[in-house]
């Protein structure tokens, strides 16, 4: 989906993505950690399988609910993906922890 959200003072990358998902089931947004969206779980594409997520095409070092208005590392502007990845953890979509280049494929 391609959708703009609106920013607050208090908003959080997390809390952009529940509003882009609108009417989307989702798990685990409220502890932290996406493991659903729409029926589709972190495991079910495989062992390394999951969501994972880029701010301007990085793949973000800390949990979703870290990046905010308040901290100033969340902005107008900032584009934010997510992505289900399928194979090494993110491997598939251009991340790898064996390498320093986080930009998406």
């Amino acid at each position: 989906m391609d959708k703009w959200v609106d920013l607050a003072p208090g908003s959080s990358m997390m809390d952009c993505i529940v509003s882009a998902l609108g009417t989307y089931s989702q798990t685990g947004a409220e502890s932290g950690y996406i493991s659903e969206i729409n029926g589709l779980s972190a495991g079910d594409g495989g062992e390394a399988s999951g969501w994972m997520g880029t701010l301007n095409d990085w793949f973000t070092n800390y949990g979703f609910g870290a990046f905010t208005v308040a901290a100033g590392t969340l902005g107008s502007g900032d584009e934010i993906r997510i992505m289900y990845t399928r194979n090494g953890y993110g491997a598939d979509l251009g991340g790898s922890w064996d390498n320093h280049i986080k930009t998406v494929k």
